[in-house]
C-alpha cells in the first residue's frame, strides 16, 4: 500500500480550470469522474476525492494533451538586436528569475504538501466522529426500545 494511499486526488470541480504542464488530468475507472493530480504522483496509489475508490496515478494524462497545445503557448524570442554582452546580460537576468520561480514552485509545493496532510487529518477526524454518532444514535435507539 502507498503511503499517499489515502490522500484523496483533487476532483476536477471546475471545467476552466487552467492545467499546467505538471498536471495530470484522468478519469477515475471507479466512478468516471475527473481528477487533476501532480505529475510527481504518476504510479502512486490515491484515493479519488469522488468515490474513495483506490486509483494509480497514470503515467499520460489523454485530456492534457488534448489541450496543452491550445493552453501552453512558447513565445518566441528574437535577440537579434542585441550584442553579445547584452544577450549575456539578459541571461543572467532570465536565469536568476529563473531561479527565484522554481524557489517559490517549491515553497509552495511544500505547503501545498502541508496542507495535504493536514486535510487528511481533519478527514481522518471527520470518520472517527461519523463512527462515534452511529454508535451514539444506535445507542439512543436500544435505550428508547428498552423504555417502551
Amino acid at each position: 500500500m502507498s503511503l499517499w494511499a489515502n490522500y484523496p486526488a483533487m476532483p476536477n470541480m471546475d471545467k476552466d480550470i487552467e492545467l499546467t504542464e505538471s498536471d495530470i488530468q484522468f478519469e477515475c475507472p471507479h466512478c468516471a469522474n475527473i481528477l487533476i493530480v501532480d505529475r510527481a504522483g504518476i504510479g502512486l496509489e490515491v484515493a479519488c476525492a469522488h468515490c474513495q475508490g483506490m486509483v494509480i496515478v497514470p503515467e499520460e494524462s489523454r485530456v492534457f494533451e488534448e489541450v496543452a497545445d491550445e493552453t501552453l503557448v512558447q513565445p518566441e524570442f528574437d535577440f537579434s538586436d542585441l550584442s553579445a554582452a547584452e544577450c549575456e546580460q539578459r541571461r543572467v537576468q532570465v536565469a536568476g528569475r529563473l531561479k527565484e520561480n522554481e524557489s517559490q514552485r517549491t515553497e509552495i509545493q511544500s505547503y501545498i504538501n502541508k496542507a495535504t496532510i493536514e486535510l487528511h487529518r481533519w478527514q481522518l477526524q471527520i470518520r472517527k466522529l461519523d463512527t462515534k454518532n452511529r454508535e451514539l444514535k444506535a445507542e439512543l435507539e436500544a435505550l428508547d426500545r428498552a423504555a417502551n
